[in-house]
């Protein structure tokens, strides 16, 4: 939906996130990504990837050394707060109500579960997206040990320096994350 990758997209520019994999381009130009995107869309590289190109696009992440991970409730999902971030990861999230395709989820490295306590068992893909964004952001910033972060390591945090935050998409795309962009 274009306010959800709209709202990914400023997400994705706020914390540095290497890329914004959507399906179409064009969505670009709809007035609710506008809205939400808030010129985002200028600074935050944004790439366009067919649902169709989805496998063969997560492929390739794999062989530059990303994890892919998928942010899904599923049996084998490990808790957000118990994750440990590597350096390079791509992030797949689903669609609204119909969450990531089980023939996707079979590509994943990991799934990634944000834990719940209402009864409404379902975040809007948008505030799912930027929670875990965040959640890698701010395990990275503490390894580097930047001033005015505080919170503790995840059980078996590991020590290694991260460059940028994690990259996200909607609509069943995929995303890197890892690098730096540069303005």
């Amino acid at each position: 939906k274009p306010p959800n990758l709209g709202g990914l997209t400023r997400t994705c520019e706020i914390f540095n996130c290497e890329c914004l994999v959507v399906p179409d381009i064009k969505i670009k130009s709809n007035q609710q990504f506008k809205s939400l995107a808030v010129t985002a869309d200028k600074w935050q590289p944004i790439q366009a990837v067919p649902p169709s190109e989805l496998p063969k696009y997560i492929q390739s992440l794999k062989e530059q050394g990303y994890r892919i991970l998928a942010l899904e409730q599923a049996a084998r999902s490990q808790k957000l707060q118990g994750y440990t971030f590597p350096d390079k990861v791509a992030v797949l999230l689903g669609k609204e109500r119909e969450g990531v395709p089980a023939e996707l989820l079979n590509l994943v490295d990991d799934c990634i579960e944000i834990p719940q306590l209402g009864v409404v068992r379902s975040l809007n893909v948008h505030v799912s997206g930027s929670v875990l964004i965040w959640e890698y952001t701010r395990q990275h910033l503490l390894r580097r040990h930047v001033p005015g972060v505080v919170a503790e390591q995840p059980a078996g945090g590991g020590g290694v320096a991260a460059e940028a935050a994690a990259a996200a998409a909607a609509g069943a795309a995929a995303a890197g994350g890892g690098g730096t962009r540069k303005r």
